[in-house]
């Protein structure tokens, strides 16, 4: 039996600014089939308060730290 929620952190990007959040996808809540190719068609727009007045789980930083991470994560030829 699968899992009834997946656990994503969507990036958004801002000028030179990267948001990155926590968020949860709950399968039963959606309209369409869960694609885990295709995440993003399942997580809602970027907010930063949630619908009870919550702040959301969110991380900044830099296009510059995250192209240095991408390039020290790729795997060696």
């Amino acid at each position: 039996m699968p899992g009834s929620f997946v656990l994503t952190r969507p990036v958004c990007r801002r000028g030179d600014a990267v948001m990155i959040q926590n968020a949860v996808v709950f399968l039963d809540q959606l309209t369409t089939s869960f694609d885990p190719f295709c995440p993003w068609l399942s997580v809602d727009v970027r907010a930063t308060v949630d619908e009870d007045g919550n702040t959301s789980s969110e991380r900044r930083t830099t296009v510059d730290a995250v192209r240095e991470f991408v390039a020290h994560a790729r795997p060696a030829s």
